[in-house]
């Protein structure tokens, strides 16, 4: 996501692998799921590690779906508060921080 909010071009293909990289998240979930199941010991709580395999799962979908949705809609270029503010860019993020705080019109 960051490749593509960073250099907005080869949209599609980007936006594919994004989804080919969702795809193979749910599989390890899967797997996760399967080893929890069929081990009789393992180093955290099993339910902890749910929670995690889930919050990371949901926020890999997240990813997918508002990608493939700059595809739907046809965005010519993010704006500049969609794309990631580097550490670099210390101008940037207050920028973005300031616009946060402003209230909506």
């Amino acid at each position: 996501m960051e490749d593509l909010l960073d250099n907005y071009e080869h949209v599609e293909h980007k936006v594919a692998r994004i989804t080919e990289l969702e795809h193979r998240g749910d599989f390890i979930v899967h797997e996760v799921m399967h080893l929890l199941i069929h081990t009789l010991i393992v180093p955290l709580d099993s339910e902890d590690i749910e929670r995690l395999i889930s919050a990371l799962d949901d926020a890999i979908d997240k990813i997918e779906a508002t990608a493939v949705r700059m595809v739907i809609f046809q965005i010519e270029a993010p704006t500049e508060r969609a794309a990631p503010a580097r550490p670099s860019d210390p101008q940037r993020r207050q920028r973005v921080a300031s616009s946060d705080a402003e209230p909506a019109r």
